[in-house]
């Protein structure tokens, strides 16, 4: 039986016209293409001619029931040890061998050589696999070769004290890192602790004037290296690709006591974006001025806080649902624009009375007010909803906006923004499709109405990053006109992902448990922020996260098939009290293996208390 005629025949037997369980029904379907489509890729082209049925039939009966989603199928990635891994890794295991040998062989070390060994030793023993921070760490060579020393106190009363080199290095990135402002480049911060060969190499070049003329370009050193070990590097422009780069995390995870694992190495080998503290703040770290004489802790000062704006209802349990997808209202918004003007003005307007939600009646205002400008054709507001519309809605349904501090619009825009990424190692986590399939016009009036501009470079833009940061920054600023939304600091745009790389030290966190157990808070209070506090430098979870712990969130304690167990672990999921950052948020957190033992048994204590309150 094909598709067509099995969702028909479900239909013909059970009316989909509304008022109907529509949710019902869907589960239903979705069950019968379960049966007849058993493998996952047939079951997703099954779910895409549901999803184009249910359009048609909405079109042949001028109804509007909820578009189905389609999902995404989980891709696998490549196993970092394989059979390559092994064989490779070996050879360049054994180049450590043969790389003696020629140091051994040699009665003199030019400056080039020492060079060469410094970045051999770097990637062989000094952990570096990332082409872009070797390559800064050549480039450091360069300048005024600044390093910091740090003591490392003894662990214990076997170990001594230890000192250890830090060199800061910075690596530009357009696309990803940290910047001061929104005109500097990217940069990611990587603070590189040189092992021991390293340092030999690195005091060896102590005295000696290094500038580029005079030694050889970062990619034949490389090229160089492979060869002399008989190490394929297939394109000297790509020294990413030479065996020696790809392979070198064999040898250290071979080397005794090594703590590096698989999640690591994809870390060190560069192929997951991360970025270190800036150098000034990770001079400072755990060396910070604490203010004297601090004021009092007061209560009220933390938790009875009231967010009741005037005239505006708290009770989210009285709000009118929003539909389970929000595609409708915007093929809704669309199908208005296509009208004259005038007409869609009046729809919209008439859909903005309907509208229950704060978030709908934002984009619905967003849109009469671009209406309201004649210079913009109704095809470029159409293209201008459909860029960030649905995410919006979707990524804010069910929330109280009109609530909503910065932090809480930046997460949901920066999630808009990061779904246009097109960076070639994941689908979107956020489904953008029909709305851009109309792309026939032709022009766009300029502001001052005196010239005609081509449509093309918003085709080309439609669903790019940069186009989507322009039409949220619009779309924002209606809302702090109209809507009275706190300021947003925008970072994004041209495919940018700024990072704010913070650290709270040890030395902070011990202060601010000293200034709660001193200040005179009664024992439950103290007892409410020393937790608070703890979970979040232990676990990293943001405030609105441990805000909205349930006690029925919390695992693995109690009387367990008839053993007391006290093993706490969070299952961090979202509920009417908090909302995620994005799905993948969703996790669990292992209190007994992240906090101290005088901390877990605090968070134990609490726990038994407020579970027969």
């Amino acid at each position: 039986m094909t598709l067509k005629k099995l969702i028909e025949e479900y239909i013909n037997q059970n009316s989909m016209q509304p008022p109907c369980e529509l949710q019902h029904h869907y589960e239903a379907i979705n069950q019968l293409l379960e049966v007849t489509f058993d493998t996952a890729q047939n079951f997703q082209l099954a779910r895409r001619g549901f999803l184009e049925f249910v359009r048609d039939y909405n079109k042949t009966h001028q109804i509007y029931l909820n578009e189905p989603v389609v999902p995404i199928l989980a891709t696998r990635e490549r196993l970092t040890i394989n059979y390559d891994w092994f064989v490779n890794g070996r050879a360049v295991a054994d180049s450590s061998a043969t790389m003696i040998e020629v140091w051994q062989r040699k009665r003199r070390f030019s400056v080039n050589d020492l060079v060469e060994g410094l970045l051999y030793c770097s990637i062989m023993s000094g952990g570096m696999n990332d082409i872009e921070v070797l390559r800064a760490l050549y480039d450091w060579l360069f300048g005024e070769r600044r390093m910091y020393k740090i003591d490392m106190p003894a662990t214990d009363g076997k170990s001594r004290a230890e000192s250890l080199v830090v060199i800061p290095l910075r690596v530009c990135d357009d696309n990803y890192g940290c910047a001061a402002d929104e005109s500097e480049s990217l940069l990611r911060f990587v603070d590189y602790i040189p092992d021991d060969m390293s340092l030999c190499f690195l005091y060896a070049l102590k005295d000696k004037e290094l500038n580029t003329a005079k030694i050889k370009p970062f990619n034949t050193i490389i090229n160089d290296i492979s060869k002399t070990l008989k190490l394929t590097n297939k394109d000297i422009d790509r020294p990413q690709h030479s065996l020696l780069i790809k392979y070198a995390n064999y040898h250290w995870r071979q080397i005794e006591g090594s703590l590096i694992d698989g999640a690591l190495t994809v870390v060190k080998q560069g192929d997951i974006k991360t970025t270190g503290l800036p150098t000034e703040k990770l001079i400072y770290y755990n060396q910070e001025t604490i203010k004297p004489n601090l004021e009092p802790l007061e209560w009220s000062e933390l938790f009875d806080v009231s967010y009741q704006t005037a005239g505006k209802s708290q009770d989210k349990r009285n709000t009118t649902a929003y539909p389970s997808f929000s595609k409708n209202l915007i093929k809704e918004l669309q199908d208005a624009l296509k009208l004259t003007r005038v007409a869609a003005i009046s729809t919209i307007t008439t859909l903005k009375t309907d509208a229950s939600q704060s978030n709908a009646q934002r984009l619905l205002s967003w849109t009469l007010s671009l209406l309201g400008d004649k210079s913009i054709r109704l095809n470029t507001i159409s293209k201008y909803v459909g860029c960030i519309g649905r995410d919006w809605l979707m990524l804010t349904m069910g929330e109280d906006v009109d609530q909503w501090q910065g932090n809480d619009f930046e997460e949901v825009y920066e999630q808009i923004i990061q779904s246009k990424m097109k960076d070639g190692r994941k689908l979107s986590v956020l489904s953008k499709s029909s709305e851009f399939e109309d792309d026939t016009s032709s022009g766009i009036d300029n502001d001052n109405n005196t010239a005609i501009q081509s449509l093309s470079h918003l085709d080309r833009l439609k669903d790019s990053q940069k186009f989507t940061y322009g039409r949220l920054k619009a779309f924002h600023d209606h809302q702090r006109t109209h809507f009275d939304a706190p300021y947003v600091y925008f970072p994004w745009g041209n495919n940018r992902q700024v990072v704010k790389a913070n650290m709270i030290s040890p030395r902070v966190y011990h202060v601010m448990k000293e200034y709660v157990q001193l200040s005179e808070l009664e024992v439950d209070q103290k007892r409410l922020c020393l937790i608070v506090l703890t979970l979040a430098y232990r676990t990293g979870m943001r405030i609105n996260e441990i805000i909205g712990i349930k006690v029925r969130d919390i695992t693995d304690i109690g009387v367990i098939n008839g053993q007391v167990v006290e093993a706490p672990k969070i299952i961090l999921k979202p509920n009417r009290y908090r909302r995620l950052k994005s799905s993948s948020a969703k996790r669990a957190i292992p209190i007994d293996k992240l906090f101290k033992t005088e901390e877990l048994q605090l968070f134990i204590a609490f726990y038994y208390q407020q579970k027969k309150g």
